[in-house]
């Protein structure tokens, strides 16, 4: 899967499922630090962070299974995005609707 492809996956929580859709970033190995990937904040002031907590929304690592990492955008008024690591198996490429 190229860099930049727009994925989409399920995830369930509190007994309701939800469908995630985001960039691929690339994938996070079994036992790699998954936080290390993460892109830097720019912020409005034109200083540079490390990604703030709130925006990501996986552990740093897995011991199990191969992870992908995606930029999910939050919607709305917001320009920000969240970071997730789904399991690398069940994302799926979005496929183009219309023309």
């Amino acid at each position: 899967m190229e860099i930049g492809t727009i994925v989409t996956w399920s995830s369930q929580s509190g007994g309701s499922t939800t469908t995630k859709t985001g960039k691929f970033l690339g994938f996070i190995e079994r036992k790699a630090d998954g936080h290390a990937m993460l892109p830097l904040d720019k912020m409005k002031d034109g200083l540079v962070r490390k990604m703030p907590g709130s925006r990501v929304k996986f552990q740093d690592r897995n011991y199990v299974y191969r992870r992908a990492l995606v930029e999910v955008p939050r919607g709305g008024k917001s320009k920000l995005s969240d970071f997730y690591a789904p399991s690398a198996n069940i994302i799926k490429e979005k496929k183009a609707t219309g023309s």
